[in-house]
């Protein structure tokens, strides 16, 4: 009986062997071979994906100026701090994710908190993807150094500045192949204040009259990574007009004589500098240039009818194109009638008040002169 059982289950059991031999190494391959969704992936053995790149546009700097590489950038932005990720926990040649954001409140399997400098947020915009960011420590994938960016490579990146900056400045690495990048680079609100579209970029930096408060990074799905962001505040425009009026008050046929100063109250030169003066225009003025810690004043002159508040606007633009700085200043002048009947018969002009009143004294005398002689005459 048991041999009759073995020779009916030996069949079956050589099948499934033969079977479990196909199978088991075809899902080996297949998992080998699976296409990576996540730097994760490449833990099991994945393949690195095609980028499917978004198209170039038309870069749209909007009065930022965009920097290509770093020691240029450093120049015009000297100073700043700069957040390299080697504050991690993790070891060499290592690759793990964690749940965004990254900042210096950040405490996971990732960073401990404080391993990153404040007023910087690693966060990323969902697109269907894990809503983690990774961590790729030297080795891995070649990199060269400690780098971050989204877990998931149809996610973006979003920096956040906290307080807003003037200028950012960060590397791109592209462990899996270099690809196109669109760009916002957005202020506190997020309202966009420029775009700038680049090609496989390997430094990218930014700076703005309008503080920036975060920047948006679509890579087309190129799975970019970042390192060594600089960002802060160094240049700072500033503008201030001021303006007197004298006298403040005048009556008929008064002129006020007003003095406008205009000075570059920041650290970067200003170009197209103009006086606008719509209650007197007499007052407009082309200044053109001001150097930093430059002054240029002036006089102009008016003759009221009215009493009124006068706005002087001054406006300027930075050596990018961008608009500068804005400053207003007021004087005020108080136009009063005149009260005296004498003074209204003749004016308040005394060039015309004094030869009058000598002519009305000098017919008086000779009157009473006449009388006199009449009277006195027999």
């Amino acid at each position: 009986m048991v041999k009759k059982r073995v020779k009916r289950i030996l069949p079956v059991l050589i099948l499934t062997g033969l079977l479990l031999a196909i199978l088991i190494p075809m899902a080996s391959i297949g998992a080998q071979g699976a296409v990576a969704e996540h730097y994760s992936d490449f833990l099991n053995g994945a393949s690195a994906p095609s980028p499917s790149n978004v198209p170039p546009g038309n870069a749209n700097p909007m009065g930022l100026t965009i920097y290509t590489d770093r020691p240029t950038f450093d120049a015009a932005n000297p100073g700043l701090p700069v957040e390299d990720f080697e504050g991690n926990i993790l070891p060499p040649n290592n690759v793990t994710a964690c749940n965004r954001p990254l900042n210096s409140s950040t405490n996971d399997p990732c960073f401990s908190t404080g391993g990153v400098l404040d007023g910087i947020e690693l966060d990323i915009g969902l697109n269907g993807g894990s809503g983690q960011y990774v961590v790729l420590t030297q080795g891995f994938l070649g990199v060269t150094s400690d780098v971050v960016g989204p877990n998931t490579f149809v996610e973006h990146a979003i920096w956040r500045f906290n307080p807003p900056v003037n200028a950012v400045g960060m590397d791109f690495v592209w462990p899996l192949g270099a690809g196109t990048v669109n760009i916002e680079v957005r202020d506190a609100g997020g309202a966009v204040l420029g775009t700038d579209v680049q090609n496989a970029p390997t430094f990218w930096g930014v700076a703005s009259v309008t503080p920036i408060g975060e920047i948006f990074i679509d890579d087309g799905g190129a799975g970019d990574l970042y390192d060594n962001v600089a960002f802060g505040s160094t240049a700072a425009p500033s503008i201030a007009i001021e303006k007197t009026a004298n006298p403040s008050t005048v009556t008929t046929n008064g002129i006020v004589t007003f003095t406008i100063t205009v000075s570059n109250t920041g650290d970067v030169d200003l170009s197209n500098v103009n006086v606008s003066d719509p209650l007197v225009p007499v007052c407009d003025n082309a200044i053109g240039a001001l150097a930093i810690s430059a002054t240029v004043s002036y006089n102009c002159t008016d003759k009221p009818t009215a009493s009124y508040t006068n706005v002087v606007t001054v406006t300027s633009q930075l050596a990018t194109g961008a608009p500068g700085p804005t400053a207003t200043a007021s004087a005020a002048v108080i136009y009063t009638s005149p009260t005296s009947v004498s003074l209204s018969e003749f004016g308040e002009d005394a060039t015309t008040f004094a030869p009058v009143l000598f002519v009305a004294i000098l017919a008086l005398v000779v009157g009473v002169g006449f009388a006199l002689r009449r009277k006195f005459t027999f």
